[in-house]
């Protein structure tokens, strides 16, 4: 604050400070004082939103498993009567299934098993989500297959094994009796090609887990078509397997490739025991497992594949940025902008804060959400020197992770038809108690199988993501369950983090530390009542 005198008489100018006394200008002269500062005030959250979905499992029994929306927000409050638009692809459909759903007063959405749905997309409030359901990814054999267009093995070749995805492992065989399953052989007859389908019904049949088994009886080139799908796997029979190669023709060799790849048979999981049953496991294979609360955006094993078949690709380093949440980054508010903020929401306690607010800074609006203060240009608080949150806010958004170019390709591309599951960035879910546990590289016996304790602390709802790597080849598996359910509480109950502070902490015990304070809100329809708390540093702010 500076105070200018400036005289309409005299040129001469003098310059006094707040301390200084404004008494001793002759009353000819023009008093000038003048107040600037400027506060650089963003929105909390890089989203603009006061809640976000979020999609979870939860077990019903009998292996069974459902599917539901909570809305839930910053600090992990729930949000009843919100509105919003479900789009789910089925995977016999080529448009979407659209309609219209509201979360109940538990803030959930049920979705139901969601059979044969590929992907959800969810618009709230103009925001669209989309998530890729699990168990959908094709294992990474199986995407090379594709990509290579053909598998090459020998007549010696006791079978194929060619993963599928799991969520599909109880209907092979009900495929292959309809003939939605089924093996065309390949004849090249002077330039044309030639597709007939093969009269032995024993050419495939399922096979361990989600797997299908080829079985070669004849020597030439075959199509695995799985129509529901969408999937086709050529496959090359040579006479013979000399030193890794397949014999085709007299003269002509080709490379052979692996036909029995790793895969997740099954998961057990009793108490906080987790047994994995694998196929085709060798001494290298290692057992990865993610405990996590929501379904995720991006399938694990997407992350896993990456740069696998790359050529160029360094298969050494990983790089894994997660998103900054600027909610909780945004509690941090400066001592004088949170003392005005305090003292007009609490004016009854204070009459006189609407007459004197301390600063000549136009009064805030109705707020909702906790803002932090930044200053812009021209300010030299000598106080704020310490604060981190004092400075000029940075252009780029730091919510945002740097992917490579591939990672953002592949959220672009499409599922099916060409439709983008794009999605904003993940909202944070830090309110979590304990949001995720990891397990690595657990060897499996001779057998392919391993039990691994889990956390005894473990509570409340998980989704538990198994990934079996041997070499470039992964498989995951993904399964819900629930650690010490308690009476009464829905089945996705999971303890949450208090974001509150205690005084000290929220108002700081140094004159020159920033105050941090944490605002929650809570949503209640008008015809309900609701329990708030009270005590000696409640603080409540009750709007309409």
């Amino acid at each position: 604050l500076k105070g200018e005198v400036a005289s309409k008489h005299h040129g001469d100018t003098a310059a006094a400070t707040t301390s200084s006394s404004l008494s001793t200008a002759r009353v000819t002269r023009l008093c000038q004082v003048s107040d600037s500062k400027h506060f650089d005030i963003p929105h909390p959250t890089r989203d603009d939103v006061l809640f976000n979905p979020h999609l979870k499992k939860v077990p019903i029994g009998n292996g069974d498993e459902d599917y539901v929306v909570l809305m839930l927000g910053h600090n992990g409050e729930g949000v009843p009567n919100v509105e919003a638009t479900i789009e789910l692809r089925h995977l016999a459909l080529e448009s979407p299934i659209s309609c219209d759903v509201v979360s109940n007063h538990r803030t959930e959405v049920f979705l139901g098993p969601l059979t044969h749905v590929v992907s959800i997309d969810m618009d709230v409030n103009g925001r669209r989500y989309a998530w890729n359901l699990p168990n959908w990814a094709l294992p990474s054999w199986s995407v090379a297959g594709r990509q290579s267009h053909v598998i090459q093995c020998a007549m010696s070749t006791k079978d194929v094994l060619i993963p599928v995805p799991h969520v599909v492992g109880k209907d092979l065989q009900q495929w292959i009796e309809s003939g939605a399953i089924s093996v065309l052989k390949i004849y090249n007859v002077q330039s044309r090609t030639i597709r007939q389908r093969a009269d032995r019904p024993s050419f495939v049949c399922v096979g361990p887990g989600s797997s299908l088994l080829f079985k070669p009886s004849s020597v030439g080139e075959f199509e695995v078509v799985v129509k529901p799908i969408n999937a086709t796997y050529r496959i090359h029979v040579g006479e013979s397997q000399v030193a890794g190669f397949v014999k085709a023709a007299p003269s002509t060799l080709l490379k052979a490739d692996p036909t029995a790849p790793v895969v997740v048979r099954n998961l057990h999981i009793v108490d906080h025991q987790l047994k994995i049953f694998g196929v085709n496991t060798t001494p290298n294979t290692r057992a990865q497992v993610i405990l996590r609360r929501f379904v995720s955006h991006e399938p694990v094993t997407n992350v896993l594949n990456e740069g696998m078949h790359d050529e160029n690709a360094d298969l050494r380093r990983f790089d894994v940025d997660t998103p900054t949440s600027e909610y909780f980054e945004s509690k941090r508010i400066g001592d004088e902008y949170a003392y005005i903020l305090e003292r007009r929401a609490f004016a009854v306690q204070h009459p006189s804060s609407k007459l004197h607010q301390g600063n000549r800074l136009t009064l805030p609006s109705l707020l909702l959400n906790p803002f932090k203060v930044k200053e812009t240009s021209g300010s030299t608080l000598a106080d704020a020197k310490q604060g981190e949150e004092y400075g000029k806010s940075r252009g780029d958004d730091r919510s945002m992770p740097k992917k490579s170019k591939r990672m953002g390709d592949r959220q672009r591309s499409s599922t099916r038809g060409g439709h983008s599951t794009s999605s904003p960035v993940p909202p944070n879910t830090l309110f979590l108690e304990a949001p995720s546990c990891i397990l690595s590289n657990i060897r499996l016996n001779s057998l392919g199988e391993v039990t691994v304790a889990l956390p005894s602390t473990l509570t409340g709802s998980y989704d538990v993501v198994v990934s079996l790597v041997d070499g470039q080849d992964i498989d995951s598996r993904q399964q819900s369950v629930v650690f010490h359910p308690r009476p009464g509480a829905p089945a996705w109950a999971m303890p949450l983090k208090s974001t509150a502070l205690s005084r000290d902490a929220a108002l700081g015990v140094d004159k020159d530390v920033h105050s941090i304070q944490v605002r929650g809100h809570r949503c209640i329809a008008s015809s309900d009542a609701t329990t708030l708390p009270c005590g000696p540093d409640s603080k409540l702010e009750v709007y309409d």
